[in-house]
C-alpha cells in the first residue's frame, strides 16, 4: 500500500513539474516550444475553420520534421503576417507550389489566405493531430481556471505530504 502511494506521489509530482515546464516554455519560448517538445496546446480563437474546428476549441500540434511531409487538405499552425503584426493561425493547405504554401479557412468562402508575405515551411509550427470539442466548455481552459486548477492539486500534495510527515513523526 505505501509503494502505491509513493508511485502516486511521484506520479503527481512529475505531471506538475511538466505542467510547469510547458508553462514555463510557452512563456520563454512560444516559437520553440513544438521543436523542442514536440508538440504544443493552441486554443482556436475565430471562426475561419467551421465547423469542423470551432471557437475556443483545444488543438494539439505535433512537429513537422520536414517540407515534404506537408500535403494538400493538411491542417496546419503556421505564423503569418497581416497588417504587420505575426499571428500564429490554424488552416488548411489549399496548395503548394514552388515550396510556397496557399491556405484557406474551411469557413472562408472559397478564398485563398491573403497574408503579408508568402507562408513557407519555415513558418509552419506543426500539423493539427487532436481537436478537443472544447467549445462547449471553454470556460474549463480560461486561465484563471487552470491557475486554479494548479494550485488546488499543489496544495492537495502538499497537504498530503504533511500528513504523511506527522504520521512518520507519530511513529
Amino acid at each position: 500500500m505505501k509503494i502505491a502511494k509513493r508511485v502516486g506521489q511521484y506520479f503527481s509530482y512529475i505531471v506538475i513539474l511538466f505542467l510547469a515546464l510547458m508553462v514555463l516554455l510557452n512563456i520563454v519560448a512560444p516559437k520553440k516550444i513544438v521543436s523542442y517538445v514536440g508538440f504544443n496546446w493552441y486554443r482556436i480563437v475565430s471562426g475561419s475553420m467551421e465547423p469542423q474546428i470551432m471557437t475556443n476549441d483545444l488543438i494539439i500540434v505535433t512537429k513537422v520534421s520536414k517540407f515534404e511531409d506537408l500535403k494538400e487538405k493538411d491542417v496546419i499552425t503556421f505564423y503569418a503576417r497581416k497588417n504587420g503584426k505575426e499571428i500564429s493561425v490554424t488552416h488548411r493547405i489549399r496548395k503548394i507550389e514552388n515550396e510556397i504554401i496557399y491556405t484557406i479557412g474551411d469557413n472562408n468562402g472559397g478564398t485563398y489566405d491573403n497574408w503579408d508575405r508568402d507562408i513557407v515551411f519555415s513558418d509552419v509550427i506543426g500539423k493539427v493531430s487532436i481537436v478537443f470539442p472544447t467549445h462547449k466548455i471553454a470556460f474549463l481552459f480560461h486561465p484563471v481556471f487552470l491557475v486554479t486548477i494548479v494550485v488546488v492539486i499543489a496544495g492537495w500534495i502538499y497537504v498530503s505530504y504533511i500528513i504523511t510527515r506527522k504520521k512518520k513523526d507519530v511513529e
